[in-house]
């Protein structure tokens, strides 16, 4: 019989939580396809509803998913802020509010639902599952998460890297321009007020992009502007590219991966937006580093952040029976 792990991926404005077959999660063949979900449930997140508001979100939505697909092994939660996997307590995040001080979410969800629960940082979780798509391509593997905010992980020989504090590749609040606009998080000029979905829609908004809207437009809004010829949304997009190019020509010189991969809502700015990233990096890089590092997109898709969720639980619950 078929054991299955969900993987629930919380983001800032929407929370996915999949089901996937135990054996797809094992990543253990050379280049497996993109992964397919038994079952799939998408809504919007309760942002402010607090933590638990969240578990009681997040129960419901396994509890859905049990109904229609059988009593699951265990389940995998990315969650966007700083997360220490061992215990699954969350410490703070810069997206959803009421989250400083500390709170268990992986034992708060696992007495709710009375199965084992895995929590991790959400990017960290899409990283892992990128790189089981492509597990035997690439051994040094970044990953960035670019949507609201942005994230990233970083696979090193094989084997997620989370640095002394469990906290590594936090790359949205890598500094760019240190007298530049404060962000939320404390820092100021790093990717996040420049690079970011919320970034780029601010200084199109501020630049009087797409008719000068009574608010911040949508990327969308963005990009069909920009392919009208609405210069300022143009600009706004070409300076957001420009500034995560610089940010990933950095982790090319610090970390040397052969591939970074990217995901998140803000590529659905196009394939212009990708082109002058790519462009911006490999030229700011080391020629060495860049001739041997791939920019392009994830393979995982959407269901990248479920998907490692889902098998990070594995691999810690799996065998236990």
């Amino acid at each position: 019989m078929t054991e299955v792990v969900l993987g629930i991926d919380v983001g800032g404005t929407k929370t996915l939580a999949a089901a996937f077959a135990a054996e797809s999660l094992l990543g253990t063949r050379a280049g497996q396809a993109a992964p397919t979900a038994l079952d799939a449930l998408r809504v919007p997140t309760a942002a402010t509803a607090g933590p638990n508001g969240i578990v009681d979100q997040l129960a419901g939505l396994v509890e859905r998913l049990r109904s229609h697909v059988g009593a699951p092994r265990a389940v995998g939660v990315g969650f966007p802020g700083l997360i220490d996997h061992r215990d699954g307590v969350v410490h703070s995040s810069v997206i959803l509010p009421g989250w400083d001080g500390g709170f268990a979410l992986a034992a708060a969800l696992r007495e709710r639902c009375g199965m084992p629960v895995l929590a991790d940082n959400d990017a960290t979780c899409a990283g892992w599952g990128e790189y089981l798509v492509r597990r035997g391509e690439v051994e040094h593997l970044l990953v960035l998460t670019i949507g609201t905010g942005i994230g990233g992980a970083i696979v090193l020989g094989g084997r997620l890297h989370r640095g002394a504090s469990n906290t590594s590749a936090e790359f949205g609040n890598m500094t760019i321009d240190w007298r530049g606009e404060d962000h939320s998080s404390g820092n100021r000029g790093c990717l996040n007020t420049l690079a970011s979905g919320t970034a780029i829609a601010r200084r199109a908004w501020r630049a009087g992009a797409c008719g000068a809207l009574g608010e911040p437009p949508t990327l969308e809004q963005i990009a069909t502007a920009a392919a009208a010829g609405d210069t300022a949304a143009a600009e706004a997009i070409e300076t957001g590219a420009e500034a995560l190019g610089t940010g990933i020509a950095n982790l090319l010189n610090a970390f040397n991966p052969g591939c970074v991969a990217l995901t998140g809502g803000v590529l659905g700015l196009g394939p212009r937006w990708l082109s002058t990233v790519r462009k911006t990096a490999l030229s700011r890089a080391f020629p060495l580093n860049a001739a041997h590092a791939n920019i392009e997109e994830c393979r995982a898709g959407q269901l990248a952040g479920a998907f490692g969720a889902a098998a990070l639980a594995w691999d810690r619950f799996g065998a236990v029976r």
